[in-house]
């Protein structure tokens, strides 16, 4: 989730090639799953690579999955914009799952 300070949304982008918000509709997804269940079976402990990227006045966001079928996955947002340099904060969520950092 792409926010302001004051937590109003710029994005939201999620790892199956799915988002929402105001500045959403202006950036280039890629990737996507093409087999919904395998890899959502995949993901299951999957070691999950984000990077953000604020570019002043857009942002991108990369993922790299590893899956636990050794397959790897990928995911981009490029482009969410028009968003305020000065004024970007990068949030996790989750939903059904839960997050370990190391």
């Amino acid at each position: 989730m792409l926010t302001r300070q004051d937590n109003s949304e710029y994005a939201v982008v999620r790892a199956d090639n799915y988002g929402w918000g105001d500045c959403y509709g202006a950036c280039t997804p890629s990737g996507g799953q093409a087999d919904w269940g395998a890899w959502l079976k995949a993901m299951d402990e999957a070691m999950v690579t984000v990077s953000v990227t604020n570019n002043g006045g857009s942002i991108d966001v990369k993922c790299i999955m590893v899956g636990n079928d050794g397959n790897t996955y990928y995911q981009d947002y490029i482009g969410i914009s028009p968003t305020d340099g000065n004024d970007v904060y990068f949030r996790f969520t989750v939903d059904g799952s839960h997050l370990i950092f190391e």
